[in-house]
This record gives C-alpha cells, sequence and structure tokens, in this order.
C-alpha cells in the first residue's frame, strides 16, 4: 500500500509555551551559559522570531500526521489479514522534545518536555469499558520489551530491568510499582565535527522532586513538580529545601550505583 502525504497545516498557528525564550533560558544552570549549546544553537535558528516558530510547528505538526497515516495503513493492513482482533499495538516514542521551552530546540536534558514519552497501549480483546482510560503509573521504555513478553507467555529474564505494563491495561492492581527512575544522558558532540556543547547530566526523577546534576560542570537542578510543573523555580540554592536536596541527592548516587 501507499499513502499520499499533503501538508495540511500551512495557516496554523501555535501559541508558545509559557517558559518559551531568553528569559526562561537564563534560568537555566551554568553549563548552558558557559558553553556554546546546541539545544540553544538550534532555538536560535529556528525559533528566534514568531513567524520562524510557527513555521517550525507547522513541520512538526506534518510530522505528527503523517505519523498518524502510517499507523492508520498499519491497522488497515492487519485487518486486512486478518489479525486485527488478537493484534496488540504499543505505541511510544524514543524521546520527548523542547518546543521553545526554557529556550530549548531538541531534547537531552531532563525537563519535563525532553523526558516525556507517549506511551499507549491497545488491546482489542479487552472489553470496551477499559478503552480511553489514561493511567497514573510512572511507566517506562525500559517496560516495552518485558510488556510485550508477556503478551506472548514469556518470563522476562532476570537481567532486564523493566516491569511489564499488562496488569495495568487490563484493569488489574499493581502495588510493586516504581515511584522514581535514575536518567542519564551522554551523549558526547565532541565525536562529530560539531563545535556545539551537549552538558551531559544524570538525575533521579519522583513522584514529586526532580534532581539533576551536571557532573562534568558542577551544576545542580532541584524541581518541586507539585508546585512548579513547569520547572522554572530551581531549588538547590533554596535554604528551605536543604535536606529535600542532601535526600535527592542520596538517592542518586544509590540508583547510580544500583544501575551500575
Amino acid at each position: 500500500f501507499s499513502i499520499d502525504f499533503v501538508a495540511r497545516f500551512e495557516q496554523d498557528t501555535v501559541s508558545p509555551p509559557a517558559t518559551f525564550g531568553t528569559k526562561f533560558y537564563q534560568m537555566l544552570p551554568k553549563p548552558f551559559h558557559e558553553h556554546d549549546i546546541f539545544g540553544r544553537d538550534k532555538f536560535q535558528q529556528h525559533m528566534a522570531t514568531y513567524d520562524d516558530y510557527q513555521a517550525f510547528m507547522r513541520v512538526r505538526k506534518n510530522k505528527v500526521y503523517g505519523l498518524d497515516l502510517v499507523v492508520g495503513a498499519i491497522r488497515l493492513e492487519l485487518e486486512r489479514l486478518g489479525v486485527a482482533d488478537n493484534t496488540v499495538i504499543v505505541f511510544s516514542s524514543d524521546h520527548g522534545y523542547y518546543s521553545g521551552e526554557h529556550g530549548l530546540n531538541g531534547k537531552w536534558w531532563m525537563h519535563e518536555e525532553s523526558v516525556r514519552t507517549p506511551m499507549i497501549v491497545y488491546d482489542p480483546r479487552l472489553p470496551a469499558a477499559t478503552a480511553g482510560r489514561k493511567l497514573d503509573p510512572m511507566v517506562l521504555n525500559i517496560d516495552i520489551a518485558p510488556t510485550i513478553l508477556d503478551y506472548a507467555g514469556i518470563e522476562s529474564p532476570a537481567v532486564m530491568q523493566g516491569q511489564s505494563m499488562k496488569p495495568f491495561v487490563d484493569g488489574l492492581q499493581v502495588d510493586d510499582w516504581r515511584n522514581e527512575f535514575f536518567y542519564e544522558q551522554h551523549f558526547d558532540l565532541s565525536t562529530t565535527k560539531s563545535k556545539l556543547y551537549i552538558p551531559p547530566v544524570e538525575g533521579v526523577v519522583g513522584r514529586q522532586y526532580k534532581y539533576m546534576n551536571y557532573f562534568q560542570d558542577d551544576a545542580e537542578e532541584l524541581y518541586d513538580m507539585t508546585m512548579d510543573p513547569s520547572e522554572v523555580d530551581n531549588l538547590v540554592d533554596d535554604p528551605d529545601h536543604q535536606q529535600t536536596l542532601a535526600d535527592m541527592r542520596d538517592r542518586f548516587h544509590e540508583l547510580k550505583r544500583s544501575t551500575q
């Protein structure tokens, strides 16, 4: 089968995000100001003006639309093959994307725009009442492989760090599930011809607090996600949050050791 793709969004406009632009970039820690940053350079190239931003977002919307067409074509092919009613579909992505938030364009770091990904699990065999639910558990891309094995009736090997999401999809109660995860990004642009820099970062994402450690640049970020979901108020130097900072640092080192 083939798909004829036609751009559809030439007249659309998108409101910039609340943390868009230079003001919020200046709030980021020192590695973002001591180097020529890849994500900042991409922002200046593609989003520096309102018209640039609109043009960029129209391209993004067209890409999402094209992906929708392809997923739809796959589902039609499953129906043609007669297996649509017995095929589980897992839809996700490898990363999120800054679209001007914090004055950045791209991915890499631990803010919500970058670290969050879509995760949709569709099982046509389940009752209609289970469809369309938005579930709260903190699932990760490492959970996809154990989930697929679970659907296939195969036990996950012990070396896998993830857990099967199937019980959640089936509507079951799951008591032993994570409330935090360890994050790392060590991409090194110096292996390319680029003269730009991507500050390496590690950290912990929890239910309430998020801690980021830019270990090569001696910088940190700490956010209260319940009070500050846009991650604007870095609490590292806040006297009222020094114990929380110490606790998150300790947990960071524990998780880093546990993941080797």
